[in-house]
């Protein structure tokens, strides 16, 4: 008898827990129709071009346009130190001319250059 019973409760452990990942289930189902309905917009698609090639082709492609991307990025960043290098470089400069041509003291100097800078510079 204690055999039977123990597979009895055995067998209603299984039979809730199969119900809970059916329940799982069906809220992914959900999420997936959600996530195929979003996939399916054209008003995304047509942000990327994709080309209409074999689908290992499709992979090369799209690797290139990170590739490219990056790139890009890595550009664009480098040209952004590079500006504020310069921008430094030209502080120092003025700086250095009125301190050692117009033997201005160093407030006075650092003064008169962020008086220049704060006139060119576009106010906001």
């Amino acid at each position: 008898e204690d055999s039977s019973k123990k597979r009895t409760s055995t067998s209603t452990e299984e039979s809730s827990s199969k119900k809970k990942k059916t329940s799982d289930k069906k809220g992914d189902s959900a999420i997936l129709k959600k996530l195929v309905k979003v996939l399916k917009d054209d008003s995304i698609n047509q942000e990327l071009s994709f080309p209409t090639q074999s689908l290992e082709d499709s992979y090369t492609h799209l690797y290139k346009e990170i590739v490219k991307a990056e790139t890009q990025n890595d550009s664009a960043c480098q040209r952004v130190l590079f500006c504020y290098f310069q921008f430094g470089k030209k502080i120092y400069e003025r700086l250095d001319y009125y301190k050692n041509k117009k033997k201005y003291h160093d407030c006075m100097a650092q003064s008169k250059v962020d008086k220049e800078i704060k006139e060119q510079l576009p106010k906001g």
